[in-house]
């Protein structure tokens, strides 16, 4: 991987706009308000000492939790855990931050794919939004890119990131794990 700073910052520019322009424009959407009344409820158990609450929580068990509880946690620290519009844009400004830094890794791997990347409209829409998209593909990118950068067969330090970036991927949306095929089969090959 040779990285082109001047095109890797385009880049950069680019998808820090379109996701400004989706956390500031989009209406919100279809499955928005799901994910914010999780990240709400998770904030309110935090704001309580409720770590119980955090562990067993009984609404929308088809996904992992990674992602409501990291929108939790994020309006629990700004304070926006009683309030659905804040706790909506909150959810929105984590998902692009996580969008954006998913987009900035893959054009350092390699820019042109980034800036496809940054102006791929649901790629944008979906990472700019309260969904699940956003974490679980930006540590889906970070473990690829991580396990680029180990020597085959060397437990070094880019493959426990890569390891925890795979973990992190499970952990935040089940659609994502697939590219633990990718991971086992270089490792096989």
């Amino acid at each position: 991987m040779k990285y082109k700073p001047v095109k890797v910052f385009i880049v950069l520019l680019i998808t820090l706009a379109t996701h400004w322009l989706a956390v500031t424009y989009l209406p919100q959407d279809f499955d928005e308000p799901v994910y914010t009344e999780a990240a709400m409820d998770y904030a309110r158990a935090l704001e309580q000492g409720n770590f119980n609450a955090v562990i067993d929580y009984p609404n929308n068990r088809e996904h992992p939790a990674l992602v409501k509880l990291t929108f939790g946690i994020a309006a629990y620290f700004n304070g926006s855990a009683h309030n659905y519009s804040e706790t909506l844009q909150t959810g929105r400004v984590v998902s692009a931050i996580f969008g954006i830094l998913g987009t900035f890794i893959l054009a350092l791997i390699d820019p042109f794919a980034g800036g496809l990347m940054a102006i791929h409209g649901l790629v944008v829409k979906y990472t700019s939004q309260a969904y699940l998209e956003a974490i679980p593909l930006a540590f889906m990118i970070l473990s690829v890119f991580a396990f680029l950068k180990t020597d085959k067969g060397k437990l070094n330090g880019w493959f426990w990131i890569s390891a925890f970036a795979l973990g992190a991927v499970t952990a935040g949306k089940f659609a994502y794990t697939p590219v633990l095929v990718v991971v086992i089969a270089y490792l096989a090959f």
